[in-house]
């Protein structure tokens, strides 16, 4: 019994060429139908232009995922962070009296990295 072709699409290697072909056009706001249109006016034909599109917006897909967790976790880090140590710094003076600092900019800053990273904010 023969695989599909679904299932048996193996993933092919293109020259580096038509990779950064694909990828600036993409990083220049093309759409990715068009860029495949561009490949195939370049030589390629049609499926392995749109598996060419395809293999660089999954990987752009799997950077940009692994950049957003990166920033949820610093974000979340900076923000309990902040509140461990205004925590500390409040039971401490509080032992012996006199003031006590409050991580504002870290808890501020770290809650508003996390949220927009959560939610997917590119800023």
């Amino acid at each position: 019994m023969a695989p599909s072709d679904a299932t048996a699409k193996t993933r092919r290697v293109y020259s580096d060429a038509v990779y950064s072909f694909a990828a600036e056009q993409l990083q220049h706001s093309e759409s990715s139908l068009h860029v495949q249109a561009m490949l195939v006016a370049k030589g390629l034909d049609e499926e392995s232009a749109a598996d060419v599109v395809d293999q660089l917006c999954a990987a752009r897909a799997k950077s940009h995922d692994a950049s957003r967790r990166r920033r949820m976790w610093l974000g979340g880090i900076l923000c309990v962070g902040g509140i461990v140590l205004s925590v500390v710094s409040y039971v401490a003076s509080s032992e012996r009296g006199g003031s006590f600092a409050v991580m504002t900019g870290a808890i501020v800053y770290g809650g508003i990295l996390f949220f927009r990273a959560l939610f997917n904010d590119e800023s």
